[in-house]
Parts: C-alpha cells; structure tokens; sequence
C-alpha cells in the first residue's frame, strides 16, 4: 500500500475522485495529508471533513529566472 499526499489549489475536484479510487480499492493507498498554496481553498474543508490531514501554505514567487515569460 502506497502512502499519498495530494496538492490542490482550488475545490478539490481531482482529489475527491482520488479519495473515491482508494476508498473502493482502484487505488492501493491511503491518503495521508493535503495540501494546498491557498489558505481558502475549500478542498481543504472536503479533506479536513473525511478525517485527512490539511496544510496551507503560501508558495513564494519565484525568483526572476524562473518566471514564465510570455512571447
């Protein structure tokens, strides 16, 4: 069995259907924490709420020759 942690940034959306997958067996896991770079994402809610741990933190931008740039 696989330990997984999930990153999200918004609803959660492709996490809960992560949650599904190994809460029926498709997926050989368990889901040991969330994470998310957004304080209100509410993801975290769906997470916190099935017993999973949650973290936000907010990323720092990157440095000047990491940025996209656009063309």
């Amino acid at each position: 069995m696989k330990r997984l942690v999930i990153l999200i940034s918004g609803r959660g959306s492709n996490m809960s259907a992560i949650l599904d997958a190994v809460g029926d067996g498709r997926i050989d896991g368990e889901v040991m924490a969330v994470i998310s770079n957004r304080t209100d994402a509410a993801g975290l809610a769906l997470a916190a709420d099935r017993g999973i741990a949650t973290m936000a933190s907010k990323m720092r931008s990157r440095p000047p020759s990491m940025r996209m740039r656009r063309t």
